[in-house]
């Protein structure tokens, strides 16, 4: 309960955050409703606009984490506290492929 109010919150408000700036189209959470061994149970899904919103500058995501937790810092803390509530499994970056 702690993880998905974590998500319906500072998670969602960072990506609304992103989507006024442009960067992201559209994000998601999907919930797995059987995982197998080893698989995750939810999946954070982002689209972004393009690749380059990842060369952003490390001021501009201070900057976003700030707005979101109070300051670097404190969105630090954060993301070491969420790891007593949630076990990540990995990531993955996927583009589109679209014929002509």
């Amino acid at each position: 309960d702690d993880y998905m109010a974590y998500l319906n919150t500072t998670w969602r408000a960072i990506q609304e955050e992103n989507k006024k700036r442009g960067d992201v189209l559209d994000y998601r959470i999907l919930s797995i409703e059987s995982p197998r061994d080893g698989e995750p149970d939810l999946i954070l899904m982002v689209q972004y606009k393009n690749m380059g919103v990842f060369d952003r500058s490390l001021d501009e995501n201070d900057a976003i984490q700030a707005k979101a937790f109070g300051s670097v810092v404190k969105g630090n803390q954060a993301a070491v506290s969420r790891e007593s509530l949630r076990k990540l499994r990995g990531g993955m970056t996927a583009r589109e492929l679209k014929f002509k």
